[in-house]
């Protein structure tokens, strides 16, 4: 944990030994969640714990890659924790009927496991349609809903990656609709989510090779999406898949929005600023932030960016 505002360590927790990939990176994986004075943290060797945000003390912490009996992700555990309510949601690709899991936020106790499957790299959401709550969960080789009180099953969709590399977190599209994406020459594709009597149905709306998210999240805005395609930064268009523009420079980098604007980060520390509009691609300036390699996606909160690279 550093100061915000000028970068000094406050203080540092041991989770376990430097996890690196047989590509020699050690990064990014998953990210912390902060809920009043906790921090929750999975590490790469699939341990969850639950820290005074403040101190870094340990309040608890649950080794679930042993307990749950989970094969550990070729590139790690990768997947953040989602707080909703009481719970921590989490995907551990534990077996049988452990793939995905509720602990108590606020004593690690499992509420509940359930499902089955390998772990993907991507995070959980929560979304309601139509008064019904969903857990999605893109994990090595699905999509999936699941009810958040109990883990019981909604609706699943197969989606094969190459090495289970399914990433990016899903896009809800409200009122009705969600954004999956991976690479390794897959594709998106653009779900509606239909509920009637207290069950839950999708069927896809397209399916586009045109935006392949291999590690970064596309952002939905005004009837858009926006995203690296590989290594070519995109605007489509939400409704039917259809390109806008593209351009190229930011290789694998990430991007967030704010204030009607991109902030694009590239793979090699370029930070750009771009209007999100699907006219065409309209730069408003770029600077060299980094060196080396920037695969980490940029935080903003309270006026300041935040950056890091490998």
């Amino acid at each position: 944990c550093v100061d915000a505002a000028s970068g000094r360590e406050l203080w540092r927790v041991q989770t376990g030994g430097e996890f690196s990939d047989w590509q020699g990176g050690d990064g990014p994986r998953s990210t912390p969640a902060i809920d009043g004075e906790r921090a929750y943290f999975f590490s790469a060797g699939g341990k969850l714990y639950a820290l005074d945000a403040r101190s870094g003390e340990r309040i608890w912490m649950r080794d679930l890659k042993n307990e749950f009996n989970a094969s550990e992700p070729e590139w790690g555990f990768c997947a953040s924790p989602l707080i909703d309510g009481n719970k921590l949601l989490i995907e551990v690709g534990g077996r049988p009927d452990k793939a995905l899991a509720a602990l108590d936020k606020m004593t690690g106790r499992t509420i509940w496991a359930a499902q089955n499957g390998k772990a993907g790299y991507s995070s959980p959401i929560i979304i309601t349609v139509d008064g019904l709550r969903q857990a999605i969960f893109f994990t090595g080789r699905e999509i999936l809903a699941v009810d958040p009180e109990d883990g019981s099953l909604y609706w699943k969709e197969p989606w094969k990656t190459s090495y289970d590399v399914n990433a990016a977190t899903p896009v809800f599209i409200a009122p009705d609709r969600l954004f999956i994406s991976s690479g390794y020459d897959v594709g998106g594709a653009l779900y509606q989510i239909s509920v009637q009597d207290g069950n839950a149905a999708v069927r896809q709306l397209w399916f586009s090779r045109g935006m392949k998210n291999k590690m970064n999240t596309s952002i939905y805005h005004d009837g858009y999406l926006y995203g690296i395609d590989g290594k070519i930064l995109k605007c489509l268009d939400a409704a039917s898949g259809e390109e806008q523009w593209k351009t190229r420079g930011f290789g694998e980098g990430t991007l967030i929005m704010a204030d009607g604007h991109l902030l694009v980060l590239s793979d090699r520390g370029v930070l750009g600023l771009v209007k999100a509009t699907p006219e065409r691609y309209l730069s408003v300036g770029e600077a060299k932030v980094l060196e080396g390699l920037c695969w980490t996606v940029p935080s903003l909160a309270g006026g300041r960016l935040f950056l890091r690279n490998q």
